[in-house]
């Protein structure tokens, strides 16, 4: 028995025992559907309009957002939604000169990861993609228009290449090994 101040300890082997064992591993459990049950969970707040904490204006349409789940996803919100941080309850985003329609799919596929686009909006929407720095997305509509390539949209697609994805273009010309080999065969 040990007296400190008054105060009796007693100090027995087996506590000096505990105090000497090595730490144990944890014990961890990781829940492989927790990823997608929560993005689930988002998805339907933002149906809902629960718990948002900002609105983003598109064309005419007011939409109820989830900045974390934005800025998670495309560095171009990430940084709008840093350099606007105030204490306002609500705040307001405004895409300008953005049509809804190019929009929506990107939306869709921050809350989902799942991206859904029509035929014919695959090349507005990559390059809206490449503009809010999606890039999964933007990765998505390459794939598909690579792979759709036809002697009447060849140029077209060359040229949002040259617009959005200049590091390309030595692949786009000159290496027949290119993962994008249609481009080549297309003439100026």
């Amino acid at each position: 028995m040990m007296h400190l101040n008054g105060l009796e300890k007693n100090l027995s082997s087996t506590s000096l025992e505990e105090m000497e064992e090595p730490e144990k591993e944890p014990i961890v459990y990781e829940d492989a559907k927790h990823t997608t049950n929560v993005l689930n969970s988002l998805r339907q707040m933002h149906k809902r309009g629960q718990f948002c904490d900002a609105t983003l204006i598109v064309g005419e349409h007011e939409l109820g957002i989830h900045r974390a789940v934005l800025a998670a996803s495309s560095p171009y919100f990430f940084q709008l939604f840093e350099s606007s941080d105030t204490d306002d309850s609500l705040r307001t985003f405004k895409l300008k000169g953005v049509q809804f329609e190019r929009f929506k799919p990107l939306l869709d596929f921050m809350y989902t990861g799942r991206l859904q686009v029509a035929q014919d909006m695959v090349k507005a929407v990559y390059n809206l993609a490449q503009d809010l720095r999606i890039a999964s997305a933007s990765q998505a509509c390459v794939e598909y228009l690579t792979t759709s390539l036809t002697p009447d949209n060849c140029l077209g697609i060359h040229t949002s290449v040259l617009l959005h994805m200049p590091q390309l273009l030595p692949f786009v010309w000159f290496s027949p090994s290119s993962p994008l080999p249609f481009f080549s065969d297309c003439a100026m």
